[in-house]
């Protein structure tokens, strides 16, 4: 029999070598426990009069580790729900988000893991609106998991190098989809999604000579729709013109796996190859924009098109890259842009992705706009914006999430256009933060396209040093399109909320908060109208 000694052996020789590192690393552990008590009433088109109450008690526990190399984070939630209306059954909820990094050879390895569970409703028309308050129905538990490792290396006087992995996957006990059935299909999904990158490139693009290549793969496995993968590689080159003019010829290739159903509407959806040359323009040591003339040639057909792309730096605080090109499905722009001031940053952020509903299903994103410390619930009133642009969080800290609206549990694939602009302010007593934007997704398997126009504002005034308001409202305007008409008419209407709550820190353990709650929902066919207006208490105690 073969003695266990060996990996016994090797895995006390790896504690010791790691008891340095974690002798001078620092751990923060902050539980802490609340108590809420809501009341509601709900307004739809059910016979019954909704209204009732709801007593929650959440037991939370905030964990931080942060060392030389090695940082990570985990948050525990247990939620416990008691009703005393006829329309719900108490609940029982957990949830928990872990996130954790490594940085090696001097940063330039850098390797990220996470998980985390969530509760929401299966459908993306009633999750924008119905909470595990509200909700009448069982709940889809969603779970998530992914791991990174990136790489880059610019110590050569001559070329910058990169390429990264990611895997991610995700699980829904439950999923729907309007486009499939409007009753929806109650079954359980996971979808794993693998990808890859590279570049290489000269390091300074003011060079006579310059030039650049990447490339990227995805593939997204899929559990009951067959899996589908994306290809793609770009490069260019520049040779000197005349004064800071260069000429300079690009090409693209693109291509997809045979999925079965795509719609007529990507008829190069199996491969895509483009090539084009333009000038560029160095206008200065950090900024240059150049434009193309491309031809797209394909199995079926050619065609020409203006392509361009830029990296703007006018100033230190301001800063603004994006590309305007074709692929598969036709005309893709990407942008990110910042500005910042001591009290007033904004950012920008437009970007075409293909992927699975159910990939897309990551609810938040993260902004670097607020910076919530560790063992607190994020919001305006409790986050502070960075010093600096390039501010790095501390242990236990984390970036403020602005939510998205949700998407469908379905694993139909889409290719989605998301257009971003942020804005946040910090200045005295005043902390103001808000987010326009819009998000469209075209189905490949469905000649069917959902478009979602947002807009969320959040006003926090402290009106004392133990004393906030905060005031928030979101709009939300949703079309869905099949064969180029408005379907659904049902699903396609207007969601509208306001909250305003008041927060008061009785000491610095304890706090407690009152807040007050309207949503509205008015779509076009009366069958899904829906008002809510909502009340609660609660209190906080961190042990």
């Amino acid at each position: 029999m073969q003695s266990n000694r060996v990996p016994t052996l090797r895995f006390a020789t790896l504690l010791l070598a790691m008891l340095p590192a974690l002798a001078q690393a620092d751990i923060d552990i902050k539980p802490s426990l609340s108590s809420t008590i809501y009341a509601y009433g709900i307004k739809n088109q059910t016979v019954e009069a909704d209204k009732g109450m709801a007593y929650e008690v959440l037991p939370e526990l905030d964990l931080s580790f942060r060392g030389s190399w090695l940082t990570t984070s985990l948050n525990l939630q247990s939620q416990s729900l008691v009703f005393d209306d006829a329309q719900r059954d108490n609940e029982n909820l957990f949830s928990y988000r872990w996130s954790g990094s490594g940085s090696f050879l001097n940063e330039a390895l850098d390797l990220q893991a996470g998980a985390r569970q969530s509760n929401r409703t299966a459908s993306d028309s009633t999750a924008r609106y119905q909470d595990e308050i509200s909700a009448t129905g069982d709940l889809a538990k969603v779970e998530s998991q992914f791991a990174s490792l990136s790489f880059s290396h610019d110590r050569f006087d001559w070329a910058m190098m990169d390429f990264g992995l990611n895997a991610v996957r995700t699980k829904s006990d439950q999923s729907i989809s309007v486009f499939d059935d409007q009753t929806g299909e109650q079954v359980s999904l996971e979808n794993t999604s693998l990808a890859g990158n590279f570049g290489l490139k000269t390091r300074d693009r003011n060079r006579k000579f310059f030039w650049g290549i990447e490339g990227n793969a995805t593939k997204t496995e899929r559990d009951v729709r067959e899996s589908q993968y994306n290809r793609r590689a770009q490069g260019v080159i520049g040779v000197p013109f005349f004064w800071r003019v260069s000429m300079i010829a690009t090409g693209s290739v693109e291509s997809n796996s045979n999925v079965e159903g795509a719609t007529s509407v990507f008829s190069q959806y199996r491969n895509h190859h483009s090539v084009g040359g333009g000038l560029e323009w160095k206008i200065t040591d950090r900024s240059w924009w150049n434009i193309t003339y491309n031809k797209v040639n394909n199995a079926k057909e050619s065609k020409e098109y203006i392509g361009t792309s830029f990296e703007l730096a006018p100033s230190r605080r301001t800063k603004l890259s994006g590309s305007l090109d074709k692929r598969f499905f036709g005309r893709t722009a990407q942008a990110k842009g910042t500005y910042s001031l001591k009290h007033l940053r904004m950012e920008l952020s437009v970007s075409d992705t293909v992927g699975s509903l159910l990939g897309f299903n990551d609810g938040d994103m993260e902004s670097s706009l607020f910076v919530c410390p560790p063992g607190v619930t994020p919001g305006l009133d409790s986050c502070f914006q960075p010093p600096t642009a390039s501010y790095i969080p501390g242990q236990g800290e984390r970036l403020y999430n602005m939510t998205n609206p949700a998407s469908d549990l379905s694993e139909f694939l889409v290719v989605r256009r998301n257009v971003s602009y942020l804005l946040g302010y910090d200045f005295n007593r005043l902390k103001l933060s808000s987010r326009i934007g819009q998000r469209k997704d075209q189905l490949i398997e469905r000649n069917a396209v959902r478009e979602d126009k947002f807009v969320n504002v959040s006003a926090n005034w402290q009106l004392n040093a133990r004393n906030s308001l905060t005031l928030s409202a979101d709009y939300s305007d949703l079309i869905y399109q099949v064969d180029g008409k408005d379907s659904f008419g049902e699903m396609t209407g207007i969601v509208q909320s306001v909250s305003l709550s008041l927060n008061r820190e009785i000491n610095k353990d304890l706090s407690a908060n009152a807040n007050l709650k309207r949503i509205n929902v008015d779509y076009r066919s009366d069958s899904r109208d829906y008002q809510e207006n909502r009340a609660w208490v609660g209190i906080e105690y961190k042990f």
